[in-house]
């Protein structure tokens, strides 16, 4: 019995045939096969080539042979010589498919046009020269891999041990390493930053930040806690539109208003854009999946590295070995340009600044960059590199410089300090701040008076004292305080037991820049409040004083301070400080009420009626006569800069039965006046003095002659 596959078969003279094929096939061989076989093409039964052109693969239409393009790839140009020549997968002109184009601010990921806005940013060079080095070790314990920077500082994040915090983030001057110091609290293992200058940590839902060499499984980065300049972490948080869940081995890359996230390699190990350009919730895009970089893998749970954008495109680059470090594009992981090295040692971790045209770094041991005849294991270094915006010009602040065709910050770029081609010798490009208009010039050697352990010692402190500080120079040594990123020098001074509490007022009025004024303690930490009514501790412009003196960036700050140890700390709000500052210290003595409260803060006007609480037990100020027998209730005032000297008056007449005193201080000066019995009877006290002209602080004192208690008021009238 004849058969056939695919058709009807026949019999003749004993030998079974072929009658017929079925619609769609034909004879070819005594077979019937299908009319779209690439071996058998067509009624004349052509095999069709193999050996086709890239990512092509033969096809039949039944008459002639042909080719078809295998997924993710597009024969755009018509011409089959070339095979499958597109990408369609990650092609911004052909995306998806051919014609189809991603406009500006897209990139084609997984053949899907994906919008990830932000400017063009690429790094030109990273550079070996100029380079900078730090033993860090003192301040972090053993490496662990983050590292951020901004404008000011450089982070890095180690294990911590011993007095240290665990783990524990070290901070260091960007211009020369400089100013070492340990943040307070737990380290940071999820550093991250936006290149133009803010210091980012990742955080949960519920605030936690991702923590330790490894993580417990995985970990869902919902929002963004962000640091000042000194590395305090604010309250405030920015939401990711989307969530991010990552895994061990993920890779953190900072670029300019965007971050990039590797979940890890696993499964769904995809890249992530976050979008850093000031809107809240911050846009997340998904990029697809990123096979596993080859990488130098740091001892966390993480590794960093930078993001670019140019000619539409977003890359990453990383630390791929001890000699390279690699930059591929996002998501295809398609391996771009390389820049070699001698010996990066085990750096597995940089990050870029472009304010400063530099890149960080961190590596144990020896490198190129830190030789082993220099000493040191833990080691924090930069060095010079170049950046542009990819022919698009340079945003400001930045300006591009024809000699070598790339983006500089003239304001703080240690090769390119005020104007292209100016390089500074000792490495510290600063702000001038004797303008405006506001220049650059190159630091030059740090005051001494740099760091709270070098403070200059005022002794005892003396009733009023004017200095210049000379803030050129000068570096970060205790915090952000009032704003800026506090770069400031300092002043020691003691207040006796035999001087007893005082009110302690400072001001830098009529110096040249903006200004920052505060009180320490003697472990160096910001006094946290006053006790004075109307007290400032801290302070950027007087105009938010409650002194009602004329608006200016110049400081004012007044506290009451026990006996003790203190620091003064003077500085500029701006990044870096070029100028002096003229700074004028008083201090008057604090009555003892025996009673709450203590001082009271007299507004200026015509005369007031002031009540004093039941006073009780003996004093501490007196000029001579009964004062220091009796309690006394304290008014102070702060004068502004452009007062006149004007009388002002206290007087107890007609207002009380008790033996009353009133004393009147100003530091500038002396003696102080009082009076006890004069004016209007044999009890009552009434006395006018001058005050004199210009800036400080005043008092009056409300005080008992004698041992007795009481209560009573006096008229007092302030100019």
């Amino acid at each position: 019995m004849c058969s056939v596959t695919n058709g009807t078969p026949s019999c003749t003279s004993g030998v079974c045939g072929i009658a017929s094929c079925n619609a769609g096939f034909h004879e070819c061989s005594g077979a019937c096969v299908s009319n779209n076989s690439t071996n058998n093409c067509g009624t004349l039964c052509t095999p069709c080539p193999t050996g086709l052109p890239r990512q092509a693969a033969a096809t039949c239409d039944g008459v002639n042979c042909g080719l078809t393009c295998l997924a993710g790839y597009g024969n755009c140009d018509g011409n089959n010589s070339n095979g499958c020549e597109t990408d369609l997968t990650y092609n911004r002109t052909a995306c998806g498919s051919c014609g189809t184009a991603c406009g500006a601010n897209q990139i084609c990921a997984n053949s899907v046009c994906v919008t990830i806005a932000g400017p063009q940013f690429r790094v030109r060079t990273l550079g070996t020269t100029g380079c900078q080095d730090r033993e860090h070790e003192p301040f972090t314990h053993d490496d662990r891999g983050g590292i951020a920077v901004n404008g000011h500082q450089v982070f890095y994040n180690g294990d911590g041990a011993g007095t240290l915090p665990t783990p524990a983030t070290g901070r260091f001057d960007t211009a020369n390493l400089a100013n070492p110091a340990t943040l307070s609290g737990a380290g940071h293992d999820g550093l991250a930053q936006n290149l133009r200058g803010q210091v980012w940590v990742l955080m949960d839902a519920g605030g936690t930040e991702p923590t330790g060499t490894a993580l417990a499984s995985s970990f869902t980065v919902t929002q963004l806690g962000q640091f000042d300049s000194t590395g305090v972490l604010g309250t405030g948080r920015l939401q990711l539109a989307t969530p991010i869940t990552v895994h061990n081995g993920a890779g953190i890359f900072s670029g300019v208003d965007r971050l990039v996230i590797w979940t890890g390699p696993s499964a769904d190990g995809h890249v992530y854009n976050i979008t850093l350009d000031g809107a809240a919730p911050a846009a997340v895009a998904d990029l697809g999946f990123m096979a596993n970089p080859a990488h130098v893998g740091c001892e966390n749970w993480a590794f960093w590295g930078i993001s670019e954008f140019f000619n539409d495109t977003l890359y990453v680059s990383y630390v791929e070995s001890a000699t390279t470090i690699r930059r591929i594009r996002v998501p295809d992981g398609q391996p771009q340009n390389a820049t070699t090295f001698a010996s990066l040692g085990d750096m597995c971790s940089f990050t870029f600044s472009p304010r400063r045209s530099r890149w960080y770094f961190h590596h144990e041991g020896p490198s190129q960059f830190a030789p082993a005849a220099l000493g040191g294991t833990e080691h924090i270094g930069s060095c010079a590199a170049t950046w542009d915006q990819n022919g698009s010009g340079c945003d400001a602040p930045a300006t591009l410089c024809v000699g070598d065709g790339t983006c500089h910050v003239l304001q703080s770029d240690d090769l390119n300090c005020g104007a292209c081609g100016t390089a500074c010798a000792s490495g510290n490009c600063m702000h001038s701040l004797a303008g405006p208009p506001v220049t650059s010039i190159c630091s030059a050697s740090p005051p001494v008076n740099d760091t709270l352990a070098n403070a200059t010692a005022l002794g005892n402190i003396p009733n009023n004292l004017t200095a210049t500080a000379v803030v050129t120079g000068s570096g970060n040594n205790s915090g952000n305080h009032c704003g800026g990123p506090g770069q400031e020098v300092f002043y020691s001074f003691n207040i006796t037991s035999a001087m007893g509490a005082q009110i302690v007022y400072a001001d830098t009025l009529g110096s040249p820049f903006d200004t920052v004024l505060f009180f320490l303690d003697s472990t160096g930490n910001l006094i946290p409040s006053t006790t004075l009514p109307n007290g400032v501790v801290c302070n950027d412009d007087i105009g938010t004083t409650p002194y009602g003196c004329p608006g200016s960036n110049n400081s004012i700050i007044a506290a009451s301070l026990a006996v003790g140890s203190y620091y003064l700390g003077v500085g500029s709000f701006y990044a870096v400080a070029a100028g002096s500052a003229s700074v004028r210290l008083q201090r008057l003595p604090m009555g003892n009420a025996g009673a709450s409260p203590n001082v009271a803060y007299l507004n200026a006007g015509t005369s007031q009626s002031i009540t004093t609480p039941v006073m009780t037990g003996s004093g501490t100020i007196g000029g001579g006569g009964c004062a220091t027998a009796g309690a006394e209730y304290t008014l102070w005032w702060v004068a502004c800069s452009n007062f006149v000297a004007a009388n002002s008056t206290a007087d107890t007449c007609g207002l009380t039965t008790l033996d009353t005193l009133v004393q009147q201080y100003s530091p500038t000066r002396v003696p102080m006046v009082q009076n006890d019995n004069s004016g209007c009877g044999t009890a009552q006290a009434y006395l006018t003095t001058s005050i004199p002209a210009g800036a400080g602080i005043h008092t009056w004192y409300l005080d008992l002659c004698g041992a007795t208690g009481g209560s009573y008021t006096a008229r007092v009238t302030r100019p």
